[in-house]
């Protein structure tokens, strides 16, 4: 998982390799307290790269989670003003 700019301000960049497509993956990032702030699922990719719009979160430390089948993935990011 590669997750960049982080620190970051507007947005960040999530890239994934290696997933499983035969399973779903699910992303989402959650706030200090652990409420979700965002989801997002793909489906049948191996791959994913995506821009996330931080615009509507506050400046704080957050959880970025990735499932993928088996497979559990996170890293923190903090959002800066």
């Amino acid at each position: 998982m590669k997750l960049f700019p982080n620190p970051a301000q507007d947005q960040t960049n999530l890239a994934l390799n290696g997933l499983d497509s035969m399973h779903p993956t699910t992303v989402w990032i959650s706030d200090a307290h652990g409420r979700q702030q965002i989801l997002h699922q793909v489906t049948g990719e191996s791959g994913i790269e995506r821009s996330i719009d931080l615009n509507h979160l506050a400046s704080s430390l957050y959880q970025i989670s990735v499932i993928n089948g088996n497979h559990r993935m996170s890293t923190q990011l903090i959002i800066v003003d």
